[in-house]
């Protein structure tokens, strides 16, 4: 896009120059994500005033709490920044971060020694599952003598 823009700026307009590289961050997050990744702070913080609440919706959904939803929403915007470089554009924006959150949250669940149980309505677990490490459906924090290897 090339040609001038005018902007009104202290009580008068000023018209400047405009170009792809200078475009206003109304920009489709493909073209902002290729400015943050040439170094553009503006760019890269108007991603993430598009998208933090979605990647913390995404979060909280899988850690069911939300300082850790916090946490992890911050470690996503952190490994965008690393990355954004490298985003390729094959697949949309939201579609990237929501990969990328979903990893940082099921990472953060393996660290954290969260293994899932499967449950019956009342609580209880039933028959087939008794026992198996592998059921999963509802987390539950492992004791912390049965985290480790498999026998």
């Amino acid at each position: 896009m090339t040609g001038t823009e005018t902007y009104p700026w202290a009580g008068g307009f000023t018209s400047r120059p405009v170009c792809e590289e200078d475009a206003p961050l109304t920009s489709s997050d493909h073209a902002l994500a290729q400015r943050a990744g040439r170094g553009d702070v503006e760019a890269f913080e108007e991603l993430y005033r598009r998208h933090n609440s979605r990647v913390y919706s995404v979060c909280l959904r899988i850690a069911q709490n939300a300082s850790v939803a916090e946490d992890l929403t911050q470690e996503v915007f952190i490994q965008l920044y690393r990355k954004i470089a490298s985003f390729r554009g094959e697949s949309a924006l939201t579609t990237y971060l929501h990969r990328m959150a979903v990893n940082q949250a099921l990472m953060h669940l393996r660290k954290s020694g969260v293994r899932w149980e499967q449950t019956t309505e009342d609580g209880a677990m039933p028959e087939r599952a008794r026992g198996r490490r592998e059921t999963r459906r509802f987390g539950v924090r492992q004791p912390p003598h049965s985290r480790g290897g498999h026998r």
